[in-house]
């Protein structure tokens, strides 16, 4: 009895000792019989793995994609098969086969991330992605569930940043909440670096250009924003004024503000006080940049606490003598918040830039500030 049921489970299963050959895989395609036909379809050798062949097993393949389509997402077992799949040579080069076998296991990853953000989990991860490294839409997405997970993971950085140097990186990067997870990266980029010359090098290893053009505004916005912490807006100018900022308007908006939000002691610090000589030669862009400013409902205007006496008036009397336009929109905007008028406030700050103002003759020191602050000279006179 026993050797009867062996022989038809024989029969059933083709099984045999020797290899399978084109015969044998056919039967099994006949039958739908899947999970064996793969595991023997590389019993053919190399030599003899023909058009047939490769018919054979692509068409069984489509029918095997088919078939897993009404179960996703994927049960772990089917996972594992299709994983092994994706990595042969002829069934990833056909596109459409490769878009269907890659949708189902990130299907399966997707949700299996979402649960159980193990180390074997991001192990399974990485042989995916090392099977289509350099894919924006894979590496994106996935990059991104990961760090939801666990910010600030480097290999969901590494990941994401495939879609920051992809052809369409655009796309990406204007990805409203993309934003903390790029800081992340930056900020580890920074860390890393020995010298500050390194990170520009560093930085386009991480986006490209058309992503930092797409970030721009968001970024630019950060800076303005008070609530913005001084960390992060040390990495912001750092990012705004990299080689990547090619247009001079937005290093010198980035360096000014961040010398207006409180500064340090430091070579960031020696690079936004440079911004203000460069300015005093240039008075169209003096004029953009005060226009950019008029418009922001509160005036970064931190430094003006934070500088010591002599400090303040160092830089009291260089923005008179080198940006005499800012002057014109912080007094202005200074006298608005003094008088509690609701609009653009607040400057909280103003009252000690203006101190110093009463000890500096500035009619002599910048007219051009002078004629246009004097509308207000008398209110500026009874700041205390």
């Amino acid at each position: 009895m026993k050797r009867i049921l062996s022989f038809l489970f024989c029969l059933s299963t083709l099984c045999h000792a020797s290899p399978y050959g084109l015969k044998d895989l056919k039967s099994l395609a006949d039958i739908s019989e899947y999970r064996e036909f793969f595991e023997h379809a590389k019993d053919v050798p190399p030599a003899q793995r023909n058009q047939e062949w490769e018919t054979l097993v692509t068409e069984t393949f489509t029918k095997y994609i088919s078939f897993l389509e009404q179960f996703a997402p994927l049960a772990e077992r089917h996972f594992n098969k299709l994983l092994e799949l994706n990595s042969w040579k002829v069934l990833r080069a056909n596109e459409s086969r490769l878009a269907q076998m890659n949708k189902l296991l990130k299907q399966y990853l997707e949700s299996r991330i979402q649960t159980d953000l193990s180390s074997e989990t991001m192990e399974t991860v990485k042989v995916f992605w090392g099977q289509n490294f350099g894919d924006p839409t894979i590496g994106y997405s996935l990059g991104k569930l990961i760090l939801e997970k666990e910010p600030g993971n480097l290999m969901g950085l590494q990941m994401l940043s495939t879609g920051f140097r992809s052809s369409i990186s655009e796309v990406y990067c204007s990805d409203p909440e993309i934003y903390p997870h790029l800081i992340k990266g930056v900020e580890k980029i920074y860390k890393q670096l020995r010298n500050t010359e390194e990170f520009d090098v560093k930085l386009s290893g991480f986006m490209n250009r058309k992503c930092w053009q797409s970030l721009r505004p968001t970024l630019t916005k950060k800076l303005e924003d008070n609530a913005t912490p001084n960390t992060s807006k040390k990495l912001l100018l750092n990012i705004l004024t990299s080689d990547y900022a090619t247009e001079q308007e937005v290093k010198s908006y980035a360096q000014f503000l961040f010398l207006l939000d409180g500064p340090e002691k430091s070579e960031t610090l020696n690079k936004t006080w440079d911004i203000l000589n460069d300015l005093k030669q240039k008075p169209e862009l003096r004029e953009k940049i005060a226009n950019r400013i008029e418009k922001l409902d509160s005036i970064p205007d931190g430094t003006f606490k934070d500088l010591k006496e002599d400090q303040r008036y160092f830089l009291a009397k260089n923005l008179l003598i080198n940006f005499p336009e800012f002057s014109d929109v912080y007094a202005k905007r200074c006298l608005g918040f003094l008088k509690g008028n609701v609009g653009k406030n607040p400057t909280s700050h103003c009252q000690n830039f203006y101190r110093v103002l009463r000890e500096i003759d500035y009619k002599t020191i910048s007219p051009v500030a002078f004629e246009a602050l004097s509308p207000y000279f008398k209110d500026l006179k009874s700041i205390r």
